[in-house]
């Protein structure tokens, strides 16, 4: 008995030449290697004007085992599930994950960020690709790897003819469905997303206004008060009126001069009170710089303040993802024979179907954008849910396909 060799790989990132640059290459040298050996190519566009279009291909090697055919090798089929669904399921991971990360760095520091079209296996040395169209992330989640067993097992029943070159999912016809329609979704989406949080901002500045008039009002007296109140101050200056008319010449001359010598106390106490908040406002100065001076953390709250955990929000910006614009759909694929013939294939259905029997009713991944409300509606435990919130799933999609129809 021998040990088999494990699986491993080569990644190659196949760049327009558009893109390309010797800062770009260093930056995915560095952070690229830790996932699998990595190479850099670099593919000229077909037209002038065509978009940037990025492909990364994994060649998976497993020595000279065979993997693909059971009729090769009585354990090919072992060699597939004990290593190579497994090494295809590391890899999407790891890979979905790298682009990501990558992207977000490139974005915070203000660099090109790539946009990968397609991940691409290479099997058994070339005997067959397959490809795997990549979401808005530039991911595809590695419990896809399923798929990749999906087409091996329609293979080895002779369901995409006599060895085919390539298989690509989903088939670029399906693909272009989805993306219209998913869009749309993503659109209905978004409004109404945004359409919340402008009534939660009003609702929220509502409150507010409504705090800060109660609390005026707490402070404010009543208007029958405030009229009794001015009423009684007029009486007062109409008797002291009259107390001063009635006053004596020398009850005047006493009054002027105890103001005359008011006045010289006032300014004698003014001037004391004058040094008194200048070595006041000084001292507070000394000790304000002394507090500042005492300021600086010690090693221990230094090292506390940095290890305090982060707010949600703090973690969502500094390490969050964008979710995907839609979720893809797999299950139509293209096969690619040797000769470059094409055929789609329904891999539910088990059977070749034509490009013009495809719609958009076939997409089983169509983000819904009622589903939290749904949710929300069955965890509030009402009994008789509205019939329009059960049937809200296949109007959004219903809604977003005729918008595309029409």
């Amino acid at each position: 008995m021998y040990l088999k060799p494990r699986p491993s790989c080569t990644i190659t990132l196949d760049l327009d030449s558009r893109i390309y640059s010797k800062d770009l290459r260093q930056e995915i040298d560095r952070s690229w290697t830790f996932v699998a050996e990595t190479l850099v190519h670099t593919h000229e566009p077909a037209a002038e004007g065509d978009p940037v279009v990025n492909f990364i291909s994994v060649f998976v090697k497993l020595g000279a085992q065979s993997y693909l055919y059971d009729t090769d090798d009585e354990d090919a089929r072992d060699n597939w599930y004990d290593f190579i669904e497994k090494h295809i399921r590391n890899m999407l991971g790891k890979i979905g994950n790298q682009v990501k990360i990558f992207n977000r760095r490139q974005r915070q520091n203000g660099k090109y960020e790539l946009d990968f079209e397609y991940i691409e296996f290479e099997l058994e040395a070339g005997e067959l690709f397959i490809q795997f169209h990549l979401d808005s992330n530039g991911e595809v989640t590695e419990d896809h790897c399923k798929d990749a067993t999906a087409v091996r097992e329609a293979l080895n029943a002779g369901l995409l003819g006599d060895k085919p070159a390539r298989v690509i999912l989903p088939a670029p016809a399906f693909y272009s469905i989805q993306q219209e329609v998913g869009l749309e979704a993503k659109r209905i989406r978004d409004e109404k997303r945004a359409e919340e949080e402008e009534a939660a901002r009003i609702a929220e500045e509502a409150a507010r206004e409504e705090a800060e008039v109660e609390a005026e009002e707490q402070f404010l007296e009543s208007p029958a008060l405030a009229a009794e109140a001015k009423a009684a101050e007029a009486l007062k200056k109409e008797n002291a009126a009259k107390d001063t008319e009635d006053a004596t010449e020398d009850e005047e001359e006493a009054a002027e001069e105890d103001g005359a010598q008011t006045d010289e106390e006032t300014e004698k106490r003014s001037d004391g009170e004058a040094e008194d908040g200048a070595e006041g406002k000084e001292a507070e100065s000394d000790d304000e710089e002394a507090t500042d001076e005492e300021a600086p953390l010690n090693a221990d709250e230094i090292i506390s303040k940095a290890n305090a955990p982060l707010t949600e929000e703090e973690f969502q910006e500094l390490y969050g993802f964008d979710e995907a614009d839609f979720a893809l759909d797999y299950h139509i694929w293209e096969v690619v024979d040797g000769e470059g013939k094409t055929f789609l294939f329904d891999n539910e259905q088990q059977d070749r179907l034509k490009e013009e029997d495809l719609d958009a009713d076939m997409i089983r991944t169509i983000p819904d954008p009622l589903a939290e409300e749904e949710d929300e509606a069955a965890d509030d435990g009402s009994e008789e849910p509205d019939e329009a919130a059960e049937d809200g799933s296949d109007d959004t999609v219903a809604a977003a396909a005729d918008v595309i129809e029409s």
